[in-house]
């Protein structure tokens, strides 16, 4: 995924949104869609392409709201993490 140019979130097999710049829902989803199934840090960095310093950022939120679990260096994203996939993809469909 090319984000230099704009951001493409995958959600089910499905182009969802393609924007310019990128937002800080868009880079969260981004990272939780990444996360569906366990991933390292360097896996999400190179598939996200995110600055180290801000997924690292990014990471930390995400755990912190428990968006995402750790385990033994891994990232999962939770329940919580797919309901806000879930809610973030129907607020896209509300902008179609």
């Amino acid at each position: 995924m090319k984000v230099s140019d704009e951001l493409t979130i995958m959600l089910e097999e499905k182009t969802i949104l393609k924007i310019g710049g990128r937002t800080r829902y868009g880079l969260i989803a981004s990272i939780l869609n990444s996360c569906r199934e366990p991933k390292t840090k360097t896996d999400i960095f190179y598939e996200v392409r995110l600055s180290y310093r801000l997924l690292v950022t990014v990471l930390g939120f995400c755990l912190k709201t428990k968006l995402l679990s750790e385990n033994n260096g891994r990232y999962k994203t939770t329940l919580k993490g797919n309901k806000f996939l879930e809610q973030f993809r129907g607020l896209l469909d509300l902008l179609k």
